[in-house]
């Protein structure tokens, strides 16, 4: 019994030595998983045995080998990358960049054009924004989203819409007026009680008188458009006639489909455009009922628009509105907002450097699409980013010279191999228990 006892004493320490053992080692393994984990990417995981833990210890040291791999071979092509957007870097700009080399171009023999082609070329030369730009002149997000077209369009060539912008800072909120104008229409076409434009054949006009203008781009917005149609078996079709009318109705109800679109084109006798309108029953349909029209810019007068309805059927509107704003500002408004720029701006690995200086502080709206995955740091202090002008890259910047610095990391890249990472470790840790449970059970018996 005695020796029994010896024998049952020893296996029990063996045990709890056992136990002890597989506890300390996967405790040190789960502390350098747990380094890793919090970013020392660089810290090596080192098998010490031969056995389950150490196979595993081994699997995690590969997957670590593997992230760090990939992730050199990702700064090694950003790298290659930032060479050659270096050696461009002076003209990146806004979304024109793709074209400004070849506007460059153009400009070098501009007389070999035609003149409307200079007048393009000059326009986009002198219009385009730098890289970088930075003005106290500052509107918020939700005064940008209430204004109409044609006022967003003043707003983003005056100063920066900003998403931390709690106030507007310089600029005006006023409407664009709107030009008065009268309803006339031609041939099948007439304005019912409720204000709808009915089309009674297919191609009718509707023609858009207003005072003279010149010199000013002219734009039609049409709010809550929707259309409507009757077949030729709708109750208002139904007339009373005999056998021949009435198989007529039948022989056109055969061959008629309901619109699924329809196009509305419009014409100031020079410049032509179209508005197409998609029912619920279109593919296409997204709920859109909101259009604006742009007629262009042009040095002669207008007076009137005219309206062309390729298909019948009721038109409804919440309201149609005409504008016509002047462009004379424009060069003056883009040379203002390129005042203050970045300068000595250059790719660096996974981001973009250069310096800046304002008299006062404002907002700099760098051209980059807005992505959580920026991080920004002024003189080396971390620094907000938020939206500018809609889809842009921004930030508040103190009064002074400063260098500024752009670094882009893909959001939760890190988190979600750490996570991967424990996530392994935990599935073979309960892999290794459940091995050294059964062995005790087999022992015990």
């Amino acid at each position: 019994d005695r020796r029994q006892l010896r024998v049952l004493d020893a296996r029990a320490g063996d045990r709890a030595y056992e136990s002890r053992w597989i506890t300390e080692r996967i405790r040190v393994l789960s502390g350098e998983v747990n380094a890793v984990s919090h970013g020392e990417i660089e810290h090596e995981i080192v098998p010490r045995h031969r056995d389950e833990i150490s196979s595993l210890a081994q699997d995690v040291e590969q997957m670590r080998s593997t992230i760090i791999q990939r992730t050199r071979s990702e700064q090694s092509a950003l790298e290659a990358n930032s060479e050659l957007i270096t050696a461009l870097s002076h003209d990146i700009r806004n979304p024109l960049t793709a074209l400004i080399g070849y506007l460059e171009l153009l400009e070098m023999d501009l007389d070999a054009l035609p003149e409307s082609d200079r007048f393009y070329v000059r326009a986009s030369l002198a219009n385009v924004l730098s890289f970088g730009f930075a003005t106290d002149k500052v509107v918020s997000t939700s005064t940008f989203e209430e204004a109409n077209v044609v006022d967003k369009e003043r707003l983003l060539s005056t100063g920066i819409v900003y998403d931390g912008a709690e106030e507007n800072l310089g600029l005006g909120s006023s409407r664009e007026p709107t030009l008065d104008y009268k309803v006339e229409c031609g041939e099948g076409a007439y304005v019912d009680d409720d204000g709808n434009i009915v089309i009674d054949k297919d191609g009718s006009t509707v023609k858009l008188s207003f005072g003279p203008i010149e010199g000013r781009e002219l734009y039609v917005e049409f709010n809550k458009l929707d259309y409507s149609c009757e077949g030729p078996l709708s109750d208002a079709n139904a007339e009373n006639g005999g056998v021949k009318e009435t198989l007529a109705r039948f022989a056109d109800a055969l061959r008629w489909k309901e619109p699924t679109s329809v196009d509305i084109g419009l014409s100031d006798g020079n410049i032509t455009t179209n508005v197409q309108y998609r029912t619920m029953k279109d593919n296409y349909y997204c709920g859109r009922d909101t259009f604006i029209a742009n007629l262009g810019l042009s040095a002669d007068k207008r007076s009137e628009v005219t309206m062309k309805f390729n298909r019948a059927g009721t038109y409804s509107f919440d309201s149609i509105f005409l504008y016509a704003p002047s462009r004379a500002t424009l060069d003056e408004d883009i040379a203002n907002l390129n005042a203050i720029h970045m300068e000595n701006v250059s790719m660096v690995p996974n981001g973009i450097s250069g310096s800046i200086s304002l008299p006062k502080e404002g907002v700099l709206c760098m051209q980059i699409p807005y992505s959580s995955g920026w991080t920004a740091r002024i003189d080396g202090e971390k620094a907000s980013l938020d939206q500018a002008d809609v889809m842009f890259v921004g930030m508040k910047v103190p009064a002074g010279s400063h260098e500024i610095q752009l670094t882009y990391r893909t959001p939760y890249l890190f988190e979600g191999a750490a996570i991967s990472i424990v996530s392994l470790v935990g599935l073979a840790l309960a892999t290794v228990m459940c091995r050294v449970r059964g062995s005790r059970e087999r022992n015990h018996e």
